[in-house]
This record gives C-alpha cells, sequence and structure tokens, in this order.
C-alpha cells in the first residue's frame, strides 16, 4: 500500500476449490509475507492471518461463475495496476508486446 492507504499493486486468480489449504497455498505461491489482504467474508480466508498476511475479510454476494471469470479479473487487475503509468504506459506496453509469447485465440473462444 502506498502512504495514502491505497492498494498499489492487485493480482487475482480463480481456483477450482476454495478451502484453507488452497488459500494458504496461493498465498504463498504469490504474496510476500506480512502484506495486507482483503478479501470476501469467505471462512477459508481466516487461515491468512494465522500465515502472517494482515487480512481484513469483507461480505460479499456471489454470483453464478462466468465462462471467461479469470480473463475478466485479468482484464480488472491490467487496468487497476496500470492506473498511474500516465505516458509511460505506452512504452511499457511496446516493451511487454516485444517480450511477450505470441497467444492465438479462436473467435469462438473470447465470445461468451
Amino acid at each position: 500500500m502506498n502512504d495514502k492507504g491505497e492498494s498499489k499493486h492487485l493480482k487475482v486468480e480463480v481456483v477450482d476449490k476454495i478451502d484453507s489449504a488452497v488459500v494458504a497455498e496461493v498465498a504463498k505461491d504469490m504474496l510476500k509475507p506480512g502484506v495486507a489482504v482483503r478479501t470476501d467474508g469467505l471462512s477459508s480466508y481466516k487461515v491468512l492471518s494465522g500465515e502472517g498476511y494482515e487480512h481484513k475479510g469483507e461480505k460479499f454476494d456471489p454470483e453464478e461463475k462466468p465462462k471467461h471469470l479469470q480473463r475478466y479479473c485479468d482484464e480488472f487487475c491490467y487496468r487497476f495496476n496500470r492506473r498511474h503509468f500516465g505516458i509511460q504506459l505506452f512504452n511499457w506496453l511496446l516493451m511487454t508486446c516485444a517480450s511477450s509469447q505470441l497467444v492465438a485465440l479462436k473467435i469462438a473462444e473470447i465470445t461468451l
């Protein structure tokens, strides 16, 4: 978080199962020890406090998982994480495109 208490970076991943073991495993793979984590109020996330993270749970009303939920989450993260890039966003985007592997999608895969 920055000095105003705002999140600096966001990462979202869709998992098949949400239990304490999976939450702890994903947290260890993705998070630095001691970081603040904001989640919905699901009891499986309570393990985060015991694993050394600053956890804040909030109530959330989940809807049925859309077919392309991970892609929606990726897009949200992309926009959130680049909101302060300003004029440097174009240069960053060019560098990322030049160094990334090409991924081809069929039109049928990206339509709902």
